[in-house]
């Protein structure tokens, strides 16, 4: 595949994302007639986590390999990627943090066991600053309806139910501000496919750019200036990640075709 020289800023915003902004992950737990678990599943937020697999948080993919559980008990969590056109399935479920405070934010569960085995899940407690969370049949959504706030746990006697869904909402979103810094600058040159990244700030900072999927594709030490072929980078939206010491991030949106 022949890729295109022209490597085009997109859109090109920066935010300041507060140190408070932590990353949340809840554990999750199936266990089968009370002598088989499986304790491999996470699921929660995370201000680098896309919508995608983010491998580069650690997630990981299902297919096509299964959970080393050995007794066919497991669970993965599913969720739709509009950009990708398909599901994702993945043992570690990070999304990014919503918008808004009204976001409803869905985690699809999925639990694979032999007939007669009755299932049982628990989690870890659910933090403060979650509004609230349910974990219903994905069937009906009244076949099973638990508060995961007020228990941590749920028995399912249907052994034909094996999908879930669990609804979170933030009571607060942490704060995430518009920032129009002129400290890093992103330039390109067409005709010698050459990216150019300066950083007109007075430390040595770094930065790294994923792909659109949450993938790491490339990781540098800036201090001034740093160029690097366009070339290497397939068609598609990428994002630009600077770090400061201080905890200050920016990010930048970029686009090759």
């Amino acid at each position: 595949m022949k890729f295109s020289k022209y490597f085009l800023l997109l859109c090109s915003f920066s935010i300041y994302v507060s140190l408070a902004n932590e990353p949340l992950t809840i554990r999750l737990s199936l266990i089968g007639n009370d002598t088989i678990v499986f304790n491999k599943l996470a699921f929660g937020f995370h201000s680098d986590a896309t919508n995608g697999l983010d491998t580069a948080l650690g997630e990981l993919d299902l297919p096509p390999l299964l959970p080393p559980s050995g007794y066919k008990l497991y669970g993965v969590f599913i969720f739709y990627d509009s950009t990708q056109g398909s599901n994702i399935w993945s043992y570690l479920d990070l999304r990014p943090f919503p918008t808004n405070s009204n976001d409803t934010v869905k985690f699809l569960l999925y639990a694979i066991r032999e007939s007669g085995i009755r299932l049982r899940i628990y989690w870890n407690t659910i933090p403060d600053n979650i509004r609230y969370a349910w974990l219903v049949d994905e069937y009906l959504g009244t076949l099973v309806q638990v508060d995961m706030k007020k228990t941590n746990f749920v028995n399912i006697q249907n052994e034909f139910l094996d999908k879930f869904y669990i609804k979170m909402v933030f009571e607060e979103i942490n704060q995430v501000e518009e920032d129009n810094s002129d400290e890093f600058e992103i330039s390109y040159i067409p005709l010698q496919s050459e990216v150019i990244i300066r950083n007109k700030t007075l430390n040595q900072i770094t930065f790294r750019i994923f792909d659109i999927y949450g993938k790491l594709v490339q990781e540098f030490n800036l201090s001034n200036e740093s160029t690097f072929s366009s070339n290497n980078f397939p068609t598609g939206v990428y994002f630009v990640e600077f770090n400061n010491l201080n905890g200050r991030k920016v990010v930048r949106k970029l686009i090759i075709y």
